[in-house]
């Protein structure tokens, strides 16, 4: 994601050593695996997570609103439920925000608000609850970008999404931005990994009553691991997220499995064809004319060579699931296959093993005929 920004010189947070503290996203809370942030095409510097509290605490501490009379016994209270809720986690985050609820409707009764004129006007309890399931994304700049305009990009690897329907080929997942309304406009540019495909890229607002704008798209033409849209929010707390349909590229494993799955479902059905008029089609030998087990025994070696993986994405190993089931289920169906052939087995076991070849390589088909239905599963990762 970019961040095009200019930060006012009076409202500069002063790091020391010429350097100032820069707030440019809300993230979700939890681990950012593979975090990069660049500024002109340098790596910039990241806060830890203490640091980072420690400046999100003291931006509430200069929110609290000018209209709540506190002494110094009544800041310290409010400065521990904020901390609270600065520093919970995800799961912790419920009792945090009841315990600030709790302090500022008493802190607005006491100075005489109404709760009702409050909600419509209040803009630092939003915030503060925001704060509970987000972290502040600060980074550290030179002094010398103030006043000026500022590109910032940064980017990590999202969590795979849970998959709830697995097997499909094409499957989507959403991300919500936290801090959606903060900017005039918001620019999302998505990057796949390796062996995968962007197959659209959808941003959108969301509406209190549960309604979404009309997305913005990019729906590429061809095939490409990176999509951008951009959209401009309508108000200061507006939410949006994004949504990206992601596909495994047609070469590769994809299209070797479609041929492998093909090829080992008519070998079966030829042999079972053969099997059933054997006077016509065999000699009436007791002799393998052939080494056919030895040669049938290719197959499941090369299927084998495609089932393993280098080090891969997550999410690519999660979508390609199917496909190495389905290969896995071919190299069943043929070692058994080699072993009817080599092996004399009397006929009642020779059927039993004929069904479960016959059972694997049916498998594989519809593994991967489910694998390859148009339609997409939503995978959604958390929200706040």
């Amino acid at each position: 994601m970019s961040v095009d920004m200019t930060l006012p010189e009076d409202n500069a947070i002063a790091a020391g050593r010429g350097q100032v503290v820069v707030p440019i996203a809300f993230m979700n809370k939890g681990t950012l695996r593979r975090l990069d942030v660049e500024y002109g095409g340098k790596s910039v510097t990241v806060l830890g997570k203490k640091l980072n509290s420690e400046y999100a605490l003291a931006m509430l501490a200069a929110a609290i609103p000018p209209e709540l009379p506190l002494d110094d016994g009544q800041r310290a209270a409010a400065l521990e439920v904020l901390q609270r809720v600065v520093e919970c986690s995800t799961v912790q985050a419920g009792q945090a925000v009841e315990a600030f609820d709790e302090w500022y409707a008493q802190a607005r009764r006491a100075a005489g608000m109404d709760n009702k004129l409050a909600d419509d006007q209040d803009e630092f309890g939003p915030f503060v609850r925001s704060l509970s399931q987000h972290f502040l994304f600060l980074v550290v700049l030179d002094e010398e970008v103030e006043s000026k305009r500022v590109l910032l990009k940064y980017s990590w690897d999202h969590e795979p999404p849970n998959v709830t329907d697995k097997g499909k080929k094409c499957v989507s997942f959403s991300h919500e931005l936290a801090d959606f309304g903060f900017a005039a406009s918001h620019h999302v540019e998505v990057e796949v990994p390796h062996g995968l495909a962007v197959r659209s890229l959808e941003v959108a607002e969301f509406y209190p009553d549960g309604f979404t704008s009309l997305p913005v798209q990019d729906v590429p033409e061809h095939t490409r691991s990176v999509a951008h849209a951009a959209i401009a929010p309508s108000h200061r707390f507006a939410r949006g997220g994004f949504k990206v349909k992601v596909e495994p590229v047609k070469a590769g494993i994809f299209a070797f499995t479609r041929v492998a799955v093909l090829a080992v479902v008519a070998c079966v059905v030829l042999a079972q064809f053969i099997r059933a008029f054997d006077s016509f089609f065999l000699l009436d030998v007791r002799w393998i004319p052939s080494p056919s087990s030895s040669i049938i025994l290719v197959g499941p070696a090369l299927l084998v060579s495609w089932m393993s993986r280098r080090t891969e994405h997550s999410l690519l190993t999660v979508l390609l699931k199917p496909l190495r089931k389905a290969l896995l289920y071919c190299s069943i169906a043929l070692l058994l296959m080699a072993a009817l052939a080599a092996i004399p087995f009397t006929p009642a076991i020779w059927w039993i093993l004929w069904f479960i070849v016959m059972f694997f390589a049916c498998w594989a088909a519809l593994t991967y005929a489910k694998f390859s239905k148009k339609r997409a599963d939503t995978l959604d990762s958390k929200k706040s």
